[in-house]
This record gives C-alpha cells, sequence and structure tokens, in this order.
C-alpha cells in the first residue's frame, strides 16, 4: 500500500503554484517612478499592471507625468461608463492640445489628452469620491487606467477609463 505523504506531495506543489500564480499585485507605496526618465512606447499588458487607491503614489505618477511629458504623443483611449462614449478611440496629441481623433464621432474631446485624465483622477481626490482606483505600468509610472464612484450609494454616476497603446511621437 503506497504511503499517503508521497501521494499528496504533488497536489500541494500543484496548489502552491497556483496561489503563487493568483497573488494580486500590490502598489509599491514608497516607491515612485524615475521621474527624470523619458517616457517609451507601452502597450499595458494586465498582467504587469500595478492598481491603487494611493493619493500619494498618484500624485508621484502624475509629476512623473508632468517632468517627463513628451511633446507629441498617440494613445488609444476607452472609456469605461454609462455614457455616449464609447471607444476605443485613436488619440493624438501635440504640445497638449488634441490634433486628431480616429473615429471622428467622438461625442466630447475634454477627456482626451493625459493631462485631461490626470486631472480628472485629481479632482475626484480633491472632491472626496466615495472611491478612486488607479493602474499604472511600474516599469513607466505611466497612468493605464482608472475607475472613479463620486457617490456610493448612487447607480450609473461612475466613470473611467483605459489607456492602451501609448506611443511618445
Amino acid at each position: 500500500m503506497p504511503s499517503t505523504r508521497f501521494s499528496t506531495l504533488p497536489a500541494c506543489l500543484l496548489l502552491a503554484g497556483l496561489l503563487a500564480a493568483c497573488r494580486t499585485p500590490v502598489a509599491p507605496q514608497d516607491a515612485p517612478p524615475d521621474v527624470a526618465a523619458p517616457f517609451t512606447a507601452a502597450t499595458f499588458s494586465d498582467s504587469l499592471l500595478v492598481e491603487s487607491t494611493s493619493e500619494a503614489l498618484f500624485d508621484s505618477l502624475r509629476q512623473r507625468w508632468e517632468a517627463a511629458r513628451p511633446a507629441r504623443y498617440q494613445f488609444t483611449y476607452t472609456p469605461i461608463c454609462f455614457c455616449m462614449e464609447r471607444g476605443p478611440f485613436q488619440v493624438d496629441v501635440e504640445n497638449g492640445v488634441l490634433t486628431a481623433i480616429t473615429p471622428a464621432s467622438a461625442p466630447d474631446y475634454r477627456h482626451f489628452t493625459y493631462d485631461s485624465l490626470y486631472a480628472r483622477v485629481a479632482d475626484a481626490y480633491r472632491r472626496g469620491a466615495a472611491q478612486v482606483r488607479f493602474q499604472y505600468s511600474p516599469e513607466q509610472g505611466l497612468l493605464a487606467g482608472f475607475y472613479i464612484d463620486y457617490e456610493a450609494q448612487m447607480a450609473d454616476e461612475e466613470f473611467g477609463a483605459q489607456v492602451s497603446q501609448f506611443q511618445p511621437r
């Protein structure tokens, strides 16, 4: 009769491996990104993003953006809301101004620069939103998405966005 100690070893190893793979990344609260490093192209793989609610970390990401913002860049913007904006939209920005958007049928152009995305999240913190979460690329320190719930007891006023295919020009 085989020993149960040896027959359960493979199952324990498999379980330990699965638990390690399911671990959610934790935002490094005291490791702000390098402000001086220039941004490079990023595709933002979900498995490499970190989610956080830390206003201090968000502020460090925004400072990085302001210090290293490229004069020209392009990205894909997908709003996540109960609103007319459906996306995804390919956005071109030059010197902080939207220069092109595809498809051209986007109903509200205010949200279509990285500056406006950072401003929207900062405003949610300032207004004391019930919940503010954001995702970022720890390699670049670049905002990759956010979710804002202004009123916990109100339905459908939440707003979020995902950013992908960032490309400095």
